[in-house]
């Protein structure tokens, strides 16, 4: 059963989802993994794509529905007698977007389980997915599997919209999904530095200010800047103080913080 990432095994299957293979039509030697993404990124990917599975199958023949039973079988039931494999990784990228599976039967013998010969090829259907969150890049989504009967291609979902990566280099790059998560949080401390920033910003201006005006003797304390503290200002004229965040200004107060003027 794929519960977790880590639960997406690969094979040797075809050169293996990051080595080279023969293409039957042409004699050529190509890639079987044309991207950067990781082996992290491929299993969380396939991992992902089980709920495409979730509810009743309905295809046919009854040959091609048995084989598609048989691969959610593998993704959702625990002990299943099934198992999918990882032959080629993320390929033709701006053509066909796809990675190749495996769907293996399992046997046990003397308490041991063992992969069964063969096994039932799927093509994993991927689109680039824009993220709203980085501006030119998108991630990598399953969208559909698909397996050949009989020289007949059948999918599942039967229908299901594919978006290839644009050719141009340097333009809407694939993201894995902990470099966006990275980003993300990077992008959200920077958010909160600046807004700190423009606070401690605001509140230097409005004590420069005062200390302008009054040439106090003492300096801000620690949490004054907050607004929850009454300070009391050391200068010719001693009076009690406190920091107004919203409006950004300092007020007169008694010593309790009742506000009595804009100091």
């Amino acid at each position: 059963m794929i519960a977790l990432p880590a639960d997406v095994l690969a094979t040797d299957a075809s050169g293996g989802w990051e080595g080279q293979s023969m293409d039957s039509n042409t004699g050529n030697i190509n890639p079987n993994k044309e991207t950067a993404m990781s082996w992290a990124e491929h299993q969380r990917i396939v991992c992902n794509s089980g709920g495409l599975l979730a509810g009743d199958i309905v295809i046919l023949p009854d040959e091609v529905k048995k084989v598609f039973d048989n691969l959610k079988s593998a993704f959702t039931v625990t002990g299943s007698k099934f198992v999918v494999r990882v032959s080629k990784g993320i390929h033709q990228p701006t053509t066909n977007p796809h990675m190749q599976l495996y769907l293996q039967g399992t046997f046990k013998e003397k308490g041991l389980t063992y992969l069964k010969a063969g096994g039932k090829k799927f093509h994993l259907n991927l689109s680039a997915i824009d993220t709203a969150e980085k501006t030119d890049s998108f991630q990598w989504k399953g969208v559909q599997f698909s397996y050949i009967h009989d020289g007949m291609s059948y999918n599942w979902p039967v229908n299901a919209v594919i978006t290839m990566k644009r050719p141009t280099i340097g333009r809407r790059n694939s993201v894995s999904a902990v470099d966006l998560q990275a980003f993300i949080k990077k992008g959200e401390e920077e958010k909160r530095a600046a807004e700190a920033n423009a606070v401690q910003e605001k509140f230097d201006a409005a004590w420069k200010a005062l200390a302008a005006k009054y040439k106090p003797s003492n300096a801000a304390t620690k949490n004054f800047y907050k607004g929850d503290t009454v300070m009391h200002l050391k200068c010719n004229r001693p009076f009690h103080i406190k920091y107004d965040p919203v409006a950004g200004v300092i007020n007169k107060t008694n010593p309790t913080g009742t506000v009595i003027e804009v100091a």
